[in-house]
């Protein structure tokens, strides 16, 4: 059974302009530069913007998934996909549809650039018919709960704002209290869990996020 949230029709379009069409890939919940660069775009517009940002982040679901953090962006993970599928002469709705049925509902591809699997699904047949993710334990990828990634995104926004570092526990409660509704942590241990989510996206990424 998938454990994939459902898409909120009420909110923006997550893959709006960050995957070619006909791909659906929610960057919310996939996507690890991206989000890191849209909270930093929101920070820079001040708090009426993150807490914009608090709302979109609905989409992202209550439930684990898995979080790509390579260094394809979105448009470049959904042309290469887009590419092996035409290549296959499975493109077209109905192709894909005969394929993924075939293989209980869904079917894997590997990207050449950095070894990472990918998931893909039948979506909207009118639309958005290949719905892409990445694969469970995929190279380059980290399993996540949902609060503790908008907590690390909301931290690094908070943090930005206000020029401090989004590890500081006091961003991450400040964080956790204002926009998420959540209890304070404790502390942060920078070697698990959220502590290494956010040493992930500082070390890793979050100076060249909008690459």
């Amino acid at each position: 059974m998938s454990t994939e949230a459902p898409i909120n029709p009420l909110l923006p379009h997550p893959t709006a302009d960050v995957a070619p069409h006909p791909v659906l890939f929610n960057a919310w919940k996939h996507h690890a530069r991206w989000g890191v660069a849209r909270a930093l775009d929101a920070a820079a517009d001040g708090e009426n913007a993150i807490r914009r940002l608090a709302d979109e982040m609905v989409v992202i679901g209550t439930r684990l998934m898995d979080w790509y953090h390579g260094p394809l962006s979105p448009d470049a993970i959904g042309a290469r996909v887009l590419a092996q599928l035409a290549d296959a002469d499975r493109l077209a709705v109905e192709p894909f549809r005969v394929w993924v049925d075939a293989n209980a509902g869904y079917a894997l591809v590997t990207l050449t650039d950095d070894g990472s699997r990918w998931t893909l699904r039948l979506g909207p047949e009118d639309g958005r018919y290949i719905h892409l993710h990445p694969a469970r334990y995929s190279p380059g990828t980290t399993r996540v709960q949902a609060n503790t990634l908008k907590t690390a995104l909301l931290s690094f926004a908070v943090a930005k704002q206000t020029e401090r570092d989004p590890a500081d526990v006091a961003v991450v409660n400040e964080a956790r209290a204002r926009y998420l509704a959540l209890p304070p942590i404790p502390s942060l241990d920078v070697g698990t869990g959220l502590g290494e989510l956010i040493g992930l996206m500082k070390n890793d990424f979050a100076a060249d996020a909008r690459r």
